[in-house]
């Protein structure tokens, strides 16, 4: 369950530092092309959470929220 925790805030963390890297680009030809590898990028990361999130044996509901957490700092 510890590395559940932990990676779900390493991926909170990371979510948040790309999301303000995006924000502070000026131009669509900025973000273009880190947003095409990004998207991917959280996709991957995205499934393995969930799946270390899912053998970790949390409950349904804390699962849930955590997998939420990290979709909406996405």
């Amino acid at each position: 369950k510890m590395l559940a925790v932990l990676m779900e805030l390493g991926c909170v963390f990371h979510s948040f530092i790309i999301g303000i890297s995006l924000g502070v680009s000026l131009t669509f030809q900025d973000i273009e092309p880190l947003l095409i590898a990004l998207t991917f990028h959280q996709l991957l990361e995205g499934i393995s959470l969930a799946l270390v999130v899912q053998r970790s044996g949390f409950s349904k509901l804390k699962a849930l929220a955590m997998v939420s957490t990290f979709v909406l700092t996405c």
